[in-house]
């Protein structure tokens, strides 16, 4: 069955034992079209750009933990935060003044562009759309390819090492909300460049018609 890796080839390069025998088509974008919602971009345009955190689908004791520790990590200095609720629920309670809570499915295309940075559990959709829109990052591995991006990431000078989300402490997420922030911006402004030209699923698209053409495409391992 022909391979073919929908990932960014300079930020997730392949092993030498298969680059030559399995192509890459970059990271393949959903373009949603949706707005954002309207209180949520009032509340984006009152303010500095805020620090987004989100884990997604994770949920379960390392996310209820990590909800415990933003407001130590985060809460200091005035800095605006915006909670992606997620399957872990962030943000319940009472939250510190400047802190606002983005419930259900938000446009991360359209929202990333418009902050400070993204601390988030490194999934590949995730970490692909923060990449495309150049912002600083706080990957925060819980399981399988997490900790894979996390740490090309962080060997392409994209992104610090922050430890996992059932390991960090209070102290080391607030490090490495610093380090990211201050970290040189060309290397991200070259890769969100690279990325906003790529067309990841016209490749796609092109292997399967030639596939279907039938054309003879090698298999990915001997």
């Amino acid at each position: 069955m022909p391979w073919l890796v929908a990932a960014d080839r300079e930020i997730l390069p392949p092993s030498s034992e298969w680059a030559s025998r399995v192509p890459y088509a970059s990271f393949l974008y959903y373009e949603d079209e949706r707005r954002l919602d309207a209180e949520l971009d009032d509340w984006l345009a009152a303010g500095d750009p805020p620090v987004f955190v989100g884990f997604g689908s994770m949920s379960g004791d390392a996310t209820t933990r990590i909800g415990g520790l933003l407001r130590q990590a985060l809460s200091s200095g005035g800095r605006r935060v915006l909670l992606g609720a997620g399957w872990a629920g962030l943000g319940a309670g009472d939250l510190p003044p400047g802190w606002r809570v983005a419930v259900g499915d938000v446009p991360h295309a359209k929202l990333f562009t418009r902050v400070a940075a993204v601390i988030h559990h490194g999934g590949s959709g995730t970490t692909a759309t923060a990449l495309r829109a150049g912002v600083p990052q706080v990957l925060l591995p819980l399981i399988l390819d997490q900790y894979h991006h996390a740490a090309c990431l962080h060997r392409a000078g994209l992104a610090p090492l922050a430890g996992s989300l059932e390991k960090v402490t209070a102290e080391g997420l607030r490090r490495a909300l610093d380090a990211t922030l201050a970290m040189d911006p060309r290397p991200r402004q070259a890769a969100a460049q690279r990325l906003r030209g790529s067309d990841g699923a016209a490749l796609l698209a092109d292997r399967l018609e030639a596939l279907a053409a039938g054309e003879r495409i090698p298999p990915p391992f001997a």
